[in-house]
């Protein structure tokens, strides 16, 4: 039985060729005296590689089974592999996620970075531009570059959320200015109260905007008027700007915005000769006004918290895709059921009906307008409120994992990061 004495990084190992030779196309199985890693004064092969690997390697050949200890890196795992020409399908199953959880993390690293490598990528043509430019651009993209950019981004976050909270208050009736009573304007509206007239018809007809809304409204507009020209002057390349959804929400809100603003004016100075038109026209502005809402997406940038929880969505698009099949299906069976179980019920008068209910019985909401009233509805019912609730709680352990993976790996960048910039100090 021939010996063989290998050093792998200082730790020496002791096997036998007849082990070695157990995989023929790997490197320790070609090892012999005439390769340049044997060492003759010391009778034995070295190599400056892992030992900790290697051990899990040699481990390989004495029981056919090649496990790895948690504690190593995925990826110093694979180098070692393909320098001793083993393949990774050797791996028992239960060292996969040592092996590719690091391809796991790296994937959640990459799109926590995308924008970031955006950013690098957009700096370098500043390089020709006036150093001022390249300030105001870093203050807009790039929240944590300086204390200059973290205030513009606690104020631009200040003013998105009062641009959605006084589109939210214009809607409301006791921030209206009600007419006079007993005018004519008042009877109108009274009358309209009663008919079939859409609420917001009304509410644009027969009252009057508030002051303190309206001015509120235009400053914001004024602002984000200002903001998007700024951006749209410093901004090094227009074609990385226009590809951005988030920068078409701005400029379609901002025309938007003062496309409603001049319809409101020429409505008060009385412009219009065909005022049904006008008014028409005004309420396909004003509905399109609404898009301002999504102006919050745009706090993901400065907030990373808040783009976490986005990507751990998009990251379970596939059981979120799954749970919406699943619902369909369920609420499909559940409400063919119940339609043929409540006959004489005059509420269940159709299958989708039906179907609608089983979806509100499923998410346990219960509005109330549609109940079984037989034994047969009565037990399709509870079994459709606990299958909702299973259907309901199975993707959510999936999601709070992406979640967490998600959350871990950025704080763990946001250290990566604070040391390095301690480093360059230093």
């Amino acid at each position: 039985m021939e010996k063989v004495r290998i050093c792998v990084g200082g730790t020496h190992f002791v096997t036998t060729r007849d082990t070695l030779n157990k995989y023929p196309r790997t490197r320790l199985a070609e090892l012999n005296k005439s390769c340049d890693n044997f060492d003759e004064s010391e009778n034995e092969y070295y190599f400056d590689r892992d030992p900790a690997v290697f051990a899990c390697i040699l481990n390989l050949y004495r029981t056919k089974e090649l496990h790895v200890t948690q504690a190593l890196c995925g990826n110093a795992v694979r180098n070692e592999l393909s320098f001793w020409k083993i393949p990774e399908t050797v791996i028992a199953p239960c060292c996969w996620r040592t092996l590719h959880q690091v391809d796991q993390d790296k994937e959640i690293l990459d799109s926590l970075n995308e924008g970031s490598k955006k950013v690098i990528m957009e700096d370098t043509s500043f390089r020709c531009c006036q150093s001022l430019r390249l300030r105001v651009w870093k203050c807009m993209e790039q929240p944590n570059s300086s204390l200059t950019a973290k205030i513009w981004n606690v104020v631009l976050a200040l003013m998105i959320l009062l641009a959605s909270m006084v589109y939210c208050l214009d809607t409301e009736p006791s921030f209206r200015i009600m007419p006079e009573n007993g005018t004519q304007e008042y009877w109108n509206y009274v009358y309209a109260q009663k008919t079939n007239i859409d609420n917001r018809v009304i509410l644009l007809l027969f009252t009057d905007y508030n002051k303190v809304i309206y001015v509120l409204d235009f400053v914001c507009l004024i602002f984000f008027t200002a903001e998007l020209t700024v951006h749209l002057l410093v901004c090094p390349i227009l074609r990385l700007f226009f590809c951005s959804i988030i920068n078409w929400i701005d400029i379609l809100t901002v025309l938007i915005g003062w496309s409603v603003f001049t319809l409101e004016e020429a409505s008060n100075e009385d412009l219009f000769e065909d005022v049904k038109t006008a008014f028409y026209i005004y309420m396909v502005f004003k509905s399109l006004y609404a898009i301002r809402i999504f102006r919050i997406f745009r706090l993901m940038q400065s907030n990373s918290n808040l783009r976490i929880i986005f990507l751990s969505l998009m990251e379970c698009k596939r059981e979120l895709i799954l749970l919406v099949l699943s619902f369909f299906i369920l609420a499909t069976i559940f409400g063919s059921f119940e339609y043929f179980c409540e006959g004489k019920n005059g509420k269940f008068k159709s299958i989708p009906l039906a179907i609608w209910w089983a979806l509100v019985t499923m998410t346990t909401v219960g509005y109330g307008d549609m109940y079984p009233t037989t034994a047969c509805g009565y037990a399709i019912g509870s079994v459709c409120a606990l299958f909702g609730v299973l259907a309901l709680t199975l993707p959510v352990a999936v999601i709070a994992t992406h979640f967490s993976d998600y959350y871990v790996v950025n704080q763990w960048r946001s250290k990566a990061k604070k040391r390095k910039e301690l480093t360059v100090i230093w």
